[in-house]
């Protein structure tokens, strides 16, 4: 069964820059952004690496920047 979200966030993707995906712990927020990758050539790049959330915080920008476009960022 396809997720009710995966439609609406497809949509939101064709038409914004940016998207955040937000619930609570443990609800498919991940699950539903790997899907997302099937839409197109998305880069998944994860801030449970702790070397990764590092780099987020001390400089987001760069972060953003230095991942193949485009990027979901979890």
């Amino acid at each position: 069964m396809p997720r009710l979200a995966a439609s609406r966030l497809k949509e939101l993707l064709n038409e914004l820059r940016i998207v955040v995906v937000n619930g609570p712990r443990q609800c498919g927020k991940t699950t539903l952004l790997q899907s997302c990758r099937r839409f197109g050539d998305a880069t998944f790049a994860t801030l449970d690496d702790p070397s990764q959330l590092a780099i987020a915080r001390d400089d987001p920008r760069t972060f953003a920047r230095q991942q193949p476009q485009p990027v979901i960022i979890d």
